[in-house]
């Protein structure tokens, strides 16, 4: 697959962009790494937008690069994902994220990848 930009470059790059062309509101700085979503590093935003309604909702994006393969996240919520209630759901959700061509079906699990 063609790719003009490489992950990491794509997730601090186009911060601008997203508030521009979006009105977007960009929550926290977009970071490479911090979460891990299926074994891969994951490049991350976060931003407000509005609904159809014009009430805010946050939204957490998550980046990720498998298998020449780019795969894309959203966490949407009314309230916030940056709290004691609801970080524990979000990342008990991206823990449980695991690519096909690495789930062992004899053991039932993940395999990390080679």
């Amino acid at each position: 697959m063609l790719r003009s930009k490489s992950l990491e470059e794509m997730v601090y790059d186009n911060a601008e962009v997203y508030e521009d062309a979006f009105s977007w509101k960009i929550i926290e700085d977009p970071t490479f790494g911090k979460y891990i979503v299926g074994g891969e590093m994951a490049g991350s935003r976060a931003y407000v937008s509005e609904d159809d309604a014009g009430k805010s909702v946050i939204t957490l994006e998550l980046n990720v690069d498998h298998n020449d393969q780019r795969y894309f996240f959203d966490f949407t919520s009314k309230d916030s994902f940056f709290n004691d209630n609801t970080e524990e759901i979000r990342n008990r959700t991206i823990d449980s994220i695991v690519f096909s061509d690495t789930f062992n079906i004899e053991n039932q699990g993940a395999i990390s990848p080679t």
